[in-house]
């Protein structure tokens, strides 16, 4: 599509669950993982696996960066380190 800079927005990487990754779970009331309580909710979902997603995250960064692109992360409190941080307020001024 032909963008120089990707800005993320709203990828807190953090989830509240329990189990295993990747384990099918039915989320009984409101989902307090993501920005609507009635995302998931009385839903089927998988756990995450954080350390994979980080791995192609990496990977996605490594791509950009070669082709003099970048990523980078504006989620206020986001719990990802793989991207370089920007504030979220410099992005609409």
């Amino acid at each position: 599509m032909g963008f120089s800079q990707v800005v993320i927005i709203g990828m807190d990487h953090r989830y509240s669950s329990q189990g295993g990754t990747n384990e099918a779970q039915i989320l009984e009331g409101p989902d307090v993982n993501h920005f609507s309580d009635q995302y998931f909710e009385d839903l089927e979902w998988d756990t995450p696996d954080l350390q994979r997603l980080e791995i192609y995250y990496a990977k996605a960064r490594e791509i950009f960066e070669r082709d003099s692109r970048t990523i980078v992360d504006a989620t206020l409190n986001g719990a990802c380190e793989v991207f370089p941080k920007i504030d979220y307020a410099e992005i609409f001024q």
